[in-house]
């Protein structure tokens, strides 16, 4: 279950309503469960209001926070422009990760990249084992490039000779194929500098990147689900990874909408 956070501004209060809404329990916090996204859902709404204080508004989030952390919710979606962003470090909790969304659509944006038309026909994988995501990378890619070259530091042999009995195509693992590729997907941080030309795109799925002197991927636009309502005031891209931590979206559904590339500083 993961919770999304969001404020909302209310008119100015009486002193009188405002001493009962202090002694209330609630005293400008709500909570409510939701199931709208085929997962459990927690929705936290923080009052802020017009004629109080920025350190009362401030102690009322601090007790939204804790209540979150104390029910050990904590995956958070804040809402766009979310004032109180320091309070989710502060109770060691975390916004979903985009990498790992990314990580499960790699293929799909190789493919995406290659449709493009910039002539980009080889793929380079690294990772640092083989995993489901490294086989659903290289299954949505075998049969749409003319070479795809794997870099695994793992013990990828078997894996690589499974996939020729199975397809007939041969991924080979040359220091040549992977310094040629167009396309360059870093699933997991190589150990070393990987040699990269400097027209080909690279896409790096963790946050300790290498600057490597070709373009890069610096973000991706995914469609949102037909399925599933948006909540409005809500970044799409934080929520949709959010779900997908949660196991709450399909492979199928997800569609890239677009893909921003870094301009290449050393060419």
């Amino acid at each position: 279950m993961f919770a999304l956070v969001r404020t909302r501004e209310c008119p100015a209060e009486s002193p009188l309503k405002r001493l009962a809404r202090r002694l209330s329990a609630a005293d400008g916090l709500h909570f409510e469960l939701s199931s709208s996204f085929g997962v459990r859902v927690l929705e936290c709404t923080i009052d802020i209001l017009q004629n109080e204080s920025k350190r009362r508004s401030h102690a009322r989030a601090d007790r939204a926070f804790n209540f979150l952390a104390e029910n050990k919710i904590i995956c958070v979606v804040p809402s766009e422009n979310f004032e109180f962003s320091e309070l989710i470090q502060q109770y060691k909790l975390y916004i979903p990760d985009l990498k790992k969304l990314w990580s499960k659509t790699a293929g799909m944006i190789a493919s995406y990249i290659m449709e493009l038309g910039n002539d980009a026909t080889s793929v380079a994988i690294y990772a640092n084992r083989v995993s489901s995501e490294l086989d659903d990378t290289v299954k949505h890619l075998l049969p749409l490039t003319r070479r795809l070259a794997l870099c695994c530091s793992g013990r990828a042999e078997l894996y690589i000779r499974a996939l020729l009995r199975e397809y007939g195509i041969s991924i080979v693992t040359s220091y040549r194929a992977l310094v040629s590729a167009d396309i360059h997907l870093m699933l997991q941080r190589p150990p070393v500098l990987p040699e990269v030309k400097s027209n080909a795109v690279a896409i790096q799925f963790y946050s300790d990147e290498y600057k490597l002197p070709c373009y890069s991927v610096k973000n991706i636009e995914y469609s949102w689900p037909e399925r599933i309502m948006l909540p409005q005031g809500y970044p799409a891209d934080m929520l949709l990874a959010a779900l997908n931590e949660a196991g709450a979206i399909r492979q199928q559904e997800i569609n890239i909408k677009n893909v921003l590339i870094s301009e290449n500083d050393t060419v």
